[in-house]
């Protein structure tokens, strides 16, 4: 939800309901927390947080390793702005350790204690129970590497045991000795076992991974047959060789390379340089493995292709929801063009390269279309395509009336943050960007109560079109006063936010606060007051959008933008 103003007679009633301080404790132990294990002799850092402030002299650390029933001191007489202490963990094998923290007073002294955590002093490294197997595959450029990140995720196979907490396991695979393909080969993979003491184990396994499978012909070589004026022309036949025969290959281990046993000398009889031979195509793997398809070369052409219908001109309109589509498919249309050979099937193709940059995603651009016959025959014909923009934005939103005071110290704040969010409007366009703009100008006389000042918000595409809102800035009743000081020490944060927004006073700890949230149309979604100086607003549950924040105390004011994603 979009908000666009702030009604200030809301803001003035919600100051007379209280919110109430918010109960917390005086001091938290945040590290460490219970159940954990720590080993004997290692470095724990104790750290501790100071919730409410007294006046505190020093701090206090014990540690207890019966569950709290006896205490002996860490450190004492810590000084107060001391608030972690590297400590090191006693030799002692315990489940019931606990760490507390004292806040010294004048007065009242406070404590927090963590829950029980444990001490271990074991040593012996983990057991590897199941020792890692090889793994022997057939190589596959889909599926290898994701076979093998299994093999290692999973220790290869491996297993062990430890006394001393969880175990981490690492390997020392970075690829294969390369044998062919450059995807075969093999390696020695060394896995390490560690426990949270340090300790370590390995066991070893080998990869390796083979070729041994032929190329896959997918499609065979096709015969090939090209009209002609009676003389042999072998390199008419290249294009045909040069693509196996229209045959097609695949290896899951690599790249395939391809060979033929064309030979002109060995033509079959026929008519001047005319004939039909068998062409065998063999396609190898990295690796040496053979695959064989074959076909026959017949040559019979040199005649151009006809061209029966010409490409005609299309306009489309860019706010068109299909316009790529539409583009696209005069495009594989060859623009209505038709055309005939009588010698061979025909290739077409095209010269468009995009449209010539006019306004948004406008413009024209003449297309060619060739068609072409299996020796290299062709002809062409051309069109336009031209792409329009006529259509103003879309407006999706109206722009929202906002209703001020006229005696509000942050109606200039206020007011701006309305034109600054187009009062709410928004607006597309298919086409292209949209600018917006408004007719606001400062009012020459004084604010008075129940005038309006209309507003016209304009959305413009890149091509000039336009559409737009009207709004009026709503003067209201005064409410007689006056802050002439803007709160400087407030923190609010995150923002944008989608869950939490922390209001902080800073040292304004016993100053009487007022705090409201407004849509930006203005109204109050979250009020409270009272002397806290922090404040939680949940807004996890809040339409997404712009909001209003408005502060209030005794010594001033504040108004800001407020973002809910």
């Amino acid at each position: 939800m979009i908000m666009k103003g702030i009604s200030i007679k809301v803001f003035m009633m919600a100051l007379a309901i209280g919110m109430g301080s918010q109960a917390q404790a005086h001091v938290s132990l945040d590290n460490p927390v219970g159940e954990e294990t720590f080993i004997s002799g290692s470095t724990l850092t104790i750290a501790w947080t100071e919730l409410v402030a007294h006046n505190t002299q020093y701090w206090d650390l014990h540690f207890s390793s019966d569950g709290g029933a006896t205490w002996e001191p860490i450190q004492v007489n810590i000084p107060h702005s001391t608030t972690s202490l590297d400590w090191t963990v006693p030799e002692i094998s315990t489940w019931e350790g606990v760490v507390r923290v004292t806040q010294v007073n004048q007065g009242m002294n406070y404590e927090h204690q963590c829950l029980n955590f444990t001490v271990s002093t074991v040593t012996a490294p983990p057991e590897v129970t199941n020792a890692a197997q090889e793994l022997d595959i057939e190589c596959s450029q889909v599926f290898q590497e994701a076979i093998i990140q299994s093999w290692l995720d999973d220790h290869g196979t491996a297993s062990a045991t430890s006394s001393c907490g969880a175990l981490v396991w690492e390997n020392d695979y970075t690829s294969l000795l390369d044998d062919c393909g450059g995807v075969t080969g093999d390696a020695m993979v060394i896995f390490t076992v560690t426990d949270e003491c340090g300790n370590n184990s390995t066991t070893t396994a080998a990869i390796t991974v083979r070729d041994n499978t032929a190329p896959v012909i997918n499609v065979s070589a096709q015969d090939m047959t090209v009209e002609c004026d009676g003389s042999f022309i072998p390199q008419q036949a290249m294009a045909w060789l040069s693509s196996h025969g229209g045959a097609m290959a695949t290896d899951e281990c690599g790249m395939v390379i391809w060979a033929n046993d064309y030979d002109f000398e060995v033509e079959s009889d026929g008519c001047a340089f005319t004939g039909t031979i068998t062409v065998i195509f063999t396609v190898s793997d990295e690796c040496g493995n053979m695959s064989t398809t074959d076909a026959l070369l017949t040559v019979e052409d040199t005649s151009p292709p006809v061209v029966e219908t010409s490409a005609a001109d299309i306009t489309i309109e860019c706010s068109t929801t299909d316009q790529q589509v539409d583009i696209q498919t005069w495009i594989a249309t060859h623009g209505g063009a038709t055309a005939s050979d009588l010698c061979s099937n025909l290739i077409w193709a095209h010269n468009y390269a995009g449209l010539s940059d006019q306004c948004g995603t406008s413009g024209i651009a003449e297309v060619t279309f060739t068609i072409t016959d299996e020796c290299g025959n062709s002809s062409t014909t051309k069109a336009n395509l031209t792409v329009l923009d006529s259509e103003p934005p879309i407006l999706e939103k109206q722009a929202l009336d906002i209703t001020v005071e006229c005696d509000d110290p942050d109606r200039g704040v206020i007011i701006q943050i309305w034109l600054d969010d187009i009062a709410g409007a928004t607006a597309t366009d298919l086409c292209g960007d949209v600018t917006w703009s408004n007719n606001y100008t400062e009012p020459t006389e004084a604010c008075m109560d129940q005038t309006t000042e209309p507003v016209t918000f304009t959305a413009t595409d890149e091509c000039g079109n336009s559409v737009t809102s009207v709004a009026s800035i709503k003067n209201s009743l005064s409410t007689g006063i006056n802050d002439v000081r803007e709160l400087s020490d407030v923190r609010t944060y995150p923002n944008p936010t989608n869950d939490v927004l922390h209001i902080d006073f800073g040292a304004d700890q016993n100053v009487q606060k007022s705090i409201l949230l407004f849509e930006i149309g203005g109204k109050l979604v979250w009020k409270g007051n009272g002397i806290s100086s922090t404040w939680d607003i949940m807004v996890r549950d809040f339409s997404k959008g712009i909001y209003l924040l408005k502060l209030k105390t005794a010594d001033g004011s504040l108004v800001q933008k407020v973002i809910v994603e």
